[in-house]
């Protein structure tokens, strides 16, 4: 025992020799853990590249359980954040429940949102199939903006599919 830490040169393990203490490291030293880190009052992490579950397949869960807080990413007051999910090596799917609220992308002034933009086969579908009610509505706001659907080289637009039987518009505002 070396005052209050217990030492194992074999393993070059340091660890607290009362129950409860607290161990921090402030001159570079790293903090490692082979079992569970679990944490009750939370957790604030700073400076460097921060990598969960890197090279594993198990889940990563956040806010799961009964928890009820946000989940803030990237939500600094300042500069420029870019958040990104999936890889361009394989199949990654995202799904996004919002159960019965919204899901909106908002941002300020001049902001411009592509869906899509490296699509090279395959889709993008706008309102299900299992839509029963409710509208699918594509704006160009209120401005002079322009809504404008263009096709690839070999491409068509469809307006109104030959299975339904409601109605189309076309027309101005």
């Amino acid at each position: 025992i070396l005052g209050y830490w217990d030492r194992d040169d074999a393993l070059n393990l340091l660890t607290p020799a009362n129950l409860g203490d607290d161990v921090a490291t402030t001159d570079g030293g790293t903090i490692t853990s082979s079992g569970l880190l679990t944490g009750l009052d939370g957790a604030t992490i700073s400076g460097d590249i921060i990598s969960l579950n890197n090279s594993s397949n198990y889940a990563t869960n956040i806010n799961t359980g009964s928890s009820s807080g946000a989940v803030n990413i990237a939500s600094g007051g300042t500069g420029i954040n870019a958040i990104s999910i999936g890889n361009t090596n394989g199949a990654t799917s995202i799904i996004q429940r919002v159960g019965t609220g919204n899901f909106s992308l908002d941002g300020v002034g001049a902001s411009s949102y592509t869906i899509g933009a490296s699509n090279t086969t395959g889709g993008i579908t706008l309102g299900g199939t299992s839509m029963t009610s409710g509208s699918t509505t594509i704006r160009g706001g209120t401005g002079t903006g322009a809504i404008t659907l263009t096709p690839g080289t070999a491409g068509t637009i469809i307006v109104g599919a030959p299975a339904g039987t409601g109605s189309i518009n076309l027309g101005s505002s």
